[in-house]
């Protein structure tokens, strides 16, 4: 009897063990989204008190589009709440609006607003909500050129206690005779009151069309980064920091040597924590498309060698996170036997590719926009479009705890 029960006792221990060797694969799991029935080019952001922040674009009817959001709260995503309309927008697939929290708890959001009958002539328009986005203010603009010509592609980072910094492509040079007729980034300084304390131009001569990424650094610096256009229609990923109140030089984060005569509509992505940066990538250099990635330990002040992330075919439309061990989450689309997926990479601080998923199959059109992620305390959460004639939003979640314990 004693026997029988030693054996039993070593049995169910072997079992034990073996089961916490063998855990589950980290995946995302769907959550019901508040844009599940209409909805598109959804963006994310993290508010100053930790809760995940979730805006659309939903189109009301032919003429008129409204901005939502809503806020995620424990298991499940507030009712839907209307931050703006109009019936005079820019709605795009790659260039879609967002909302940022300032660090005492102001909310800034930001829309595109047609200047003109010519379909790339809009401005970048912003309002503010003291109160959790009950009410908003009046709606101002970072820019004052008085151009009808393309602003868009804006990142918006909190920026101290009371105020944010925004980075955009503003078009101002291409409406003149005596400029370049390049598309420019320019930055602004924003204060919770709606006020523009500084602005400037970061570079003369931007890809036209590609997002922008923005991410704070220690000891109240940033960093932008971006797709430049060089010589010769070399348009690879430049990046600048902002410290002390000055801004460093223009670098290159690699030097890709991606020809192309137009557009590849696909920007960068960057993140942070601490000393420690990401930037992730799209470029078809040597007709090859790869999404990558470089890691710095120093604030940006110098970066680990190029990670090649994707294994198949990619069409690049890349968000990343940095979780708060420093390893992070990058997603991407690429073609797949369905059409297209939604594929994500936990890379871990020293450059270690570890698990490796898929979000979602989705289509690889246009209308499929981009993929957003953002960081909680214990979360990651994912929002993506699904395409079609009544477009609607998906969002998912994944325990970041099912990551860095494995």
């Amino acid at each position: 009897m004693i026997k029988k029960n030693l054996f039993t006792c070593a049995l169910l221990l072997t079992v034990f063990a073996c089961s916490e060797n063998q855990k589950v694969a980290p995946r995302f799991l769907e959550l019901e989204s508040p844009a599940k029935t209409a909805g598109a080019e959804p963006n994310l952001t993290l508010t100053h008190d930790g809760r995940a922040l979730l805006s659309w674009i939903e189109q009301k009817n032919k003429d008129v589009d409204a901005l939502n959001f809503a806020f995620k709260t424990g298991d499940s995503w507030s009712a839907p709440e209307q931050a703006q309309t109009g019936n005079n927008w820019f709605v795009n697939w790659a260039d879609f609006p967002s909302m940022v929290v300032f660090n005492n708890g102001t909310i800034l959001t930001h829309w595109l607003e047609k200047s003109a009958s010519a379909t790339f002539s809009y401005d970048v328009k912003m309002s503010i909500s003291s109160d959790d986005g009950a009410s908003w203010g009046q709606p101002f603009s970072p820019h004052n050129d008085g151009t009808t010509t393309e602003h868009g592609f804006v990142s918006i980072v909190p920026f101290g206690a009371d105020r944010a910094l925004a980075v955009w492509l503003d078009g101002r040079n291409t409406a003149s005779k005596n400029k370049n007729g390049a598309m420019t980034l320019r930055y602004a300084e924003i204060t919770d009151q709606g006020k523009i304390v500084a602005e400037g131009e970061l570079d003369s001569r931007v890809c036209d069309c590609c997002q922008t990424g923005l991410t704070v650094l220690p000891d109240g610096g940033a960093m932008v980064v971006y797709r430049d256009r060089a010589k010769g229609e070399i348009r690879d990923i430049s990046y600048r920091i902002y410290k002390n109140k000055k801004w460093g030089p223009i670098q290159s984060i690699a030097k890709d040597g991606w020809e192309i005569a137009g557009c590849p509509v696909n920007g960068p992505a960057i993140a942070s924590e601490d000393e420690t940066v990401a930037i992730g990538w799209f470029t078809g250099a040597q007709d090859t498309n790869r999404v990558q990635l470089r890691i710095s330990q120093d604030s940006g002040q110098s970066f680990g060698p190029t990670i090649r992330i994707n294994s198949g075919e990619p069409l690049g439309r890349i968000d990343l996170v940095m979780l708060q061990d420093r390893s992070m989450l990058i997603v991407w689309m690429e073609y797949a036997e369905k059409d297209a997926a939604i594929r994500w990479t936990h890379i871990l601080q020293d450059g270690t590719k570890k698990e490796s998923g898929t979000l979602a199959q989705i289509s690889a059109a246009r209308a499929s926009g981009f993929p957003r992620l953002v960081r909680t305390e214990t979360e990651i959460i994912a929002a993506w479009t699904i395409a079609g004639d009544k477009p609607f939003i998906k969002t998912a979640a994944l325990k970041i705890a099912d990551l860095i314990a494995r």
